[in-house]
């Protein structure tokens, strides 16, 4: 018998719902244990050691004060959530509504040069904390202000990137061209499928790239 292999499902928001703020004191809920496609941002914000994400099918451990941060078209699943999980889900568009909160989301989901995750200080829970509070219940709110939420989820982000812990690199540098071929990439790679478009772009040879 051939093996079969199966679609990886897309997971989108309900239709006309913007953003969802979830909590999980370990129960787990089918959609996360098998594999699913994201089409949305979404931050699992880790309150104790408990559990572990698969993102891209690679597994990380829950640790207390790590936020996992996995973007649109990633895949991710978990057999077990933890104790004490809270999750941030908004669509695209939804808080990248000038430039700086554009950077400011790709400033937290960027996984260029870090796994996809941010550990922040015991500093952060207050902060956290308090704004974790007033967005959930905001959204419980039958008049529910979306811009209100936005502007709630811009500031978590920034809260976390302040506290967030700048991870050891072992006295390796990073190369800056891998930052501006990504970021090529990303702007160029509907047109422009060739690797010599890149490598001209940058000055370097094909091989090199």
């Amino acid at each position: 018998m051939s093996n079969i292999t199966l679609p990886i499902p897309k997971l989108q928001l309900i239709l006309g719902e913007p953003f969802r703020a979830l909590e999980f004191s370990g129960i787990q809920e089918a959609p996360f244990i098998e594999p699913h496609r994201h089409e949305y941002w979404e931050i699992v914000w880790c309150l104790d050691n408990s559990g572990t994400q698969s993102i891209d099918f690679v597994e990380y451990q829950n640790r207390l004060g790590r936020l996992f941060t996995i973007s649109p078209g990633q895949v991710h699943h978990s057999e077990f959530m933890g104790k004490n999980i809270r999750m941030l889900i908004f669509r695209p568009g939804f808080a990248e509504t000038n430039p700086r909160s554009t950077q400011l989301v790709n400033s937290v989901f960027s996984t260029i040069d870090r796994p996809p995750y941010l550990d922040c200080s015991e500093e952060s829970f207050p902060y956290l904390e308090s704004i974790y509070t007033l967005i959930k219940e905001e959204c419980e709110r039958e008049d529910c202000d979306w811009d209100l939420v936005e502007s709630l989820i811009n500031s978590f982000l920034r809260y976390a990137l302040r506290f967030a812990k700048t991870p050891s690199q072992k006295g390796e540098q990073k190369d800056a061209r891998i930052v501006q071929l990504t970021e090529l990439i990303e702007l160029n790679y509907r047109e422009q499928k060739k690797c010599q478009f890149y490598s001209d772009a940058l000055a370097l040879t094909s091989k090199r790239l």
